[in-house]
């Protein structure tokens, strides 16, 4: 559980550096609906899937193409 929240911390602040997750809000590795509007901002952002899918999964998941370009940063 505690690596999980360094997971979602780091991707917090990945979002954060792209302009998707809003810098005046803590990382605190809780993903919840802020979260998942930023992760659906940072697909739009570099196209990682198409826009139906990116609705369809509304941000709860980030999957090895979002993952991948998250880790080229």
């Amino acid at each position: 559980h505690e690596a999980q929240l360094k997971d979602v911390v780091a991707l917090q602040d990945v979002l954060k550096q792209q302009g998707c997750f809003p810098t005046d809000r803590d990382s605190t590795g809780y993903y919840g609906a802020l979260t998942a509007k930023a992760v659906m901002a940072f697909q739009r952002k570099y196209a990682i899937t198409s826009e139906a899918e990116i609705v369809q999964l509304a941000g709860k998941i980030v999957g090895p193409k979002t993952l991948a370009k998250l880790n080229s940063f």
